[in-house]
């Protein structure tokens, strides 16, 4: 489009009246921030429900006393070989004669 058309496009526009708003238009809004205000109210109790069920004292020190105590039991029953974690976490294998990749470990592998 050309520049000039649109600029005369936008004056035209700029110069009409704006259409002036339905007398129900307030009404309206209100009306809908009370719908909104109700369906949210009906959302709301099952959140409430779940929060003070967990927030009761009995309940909230039950769940913190079986985090503590999974938190303590797993890393001490899956407790690896030192030298195997570090050997998988730093991939240090790649210096191994029988690397997959290196140049050495495909010599080993040669019939």
């Amino acid at each position: 489009m050309n520049n000039s058309k649109l600029d005369g496009l936008l004056a035209g526009l700029a110069e009409r009246k704006v259409p002036d708003l339905p007398g129900s238009f307030s009404q309206d809004v209100l009306r809908e921030i009370r719908l909104r205000d109700s369906r949210a109210d009906e959302l709301q109790p099952w959140l409430a429900r779940l929060l003070q069920s967990w927030l009761q004292p009995k309940t909230f020190a039950l769940a913190v006393t079986a985090a503590v105590i999974f938190g303590a039991a797993v890393p001490i029953t899956l407790k690896p070989d030192s030298t195997s974690l570090a050997v998988t976490s730093l991939d240090l294998n790649v210096f191994s004669s029988s690397a997959p990749n290196a140049p050495s470990g495909l010599l080993a592998k040669w019939p």
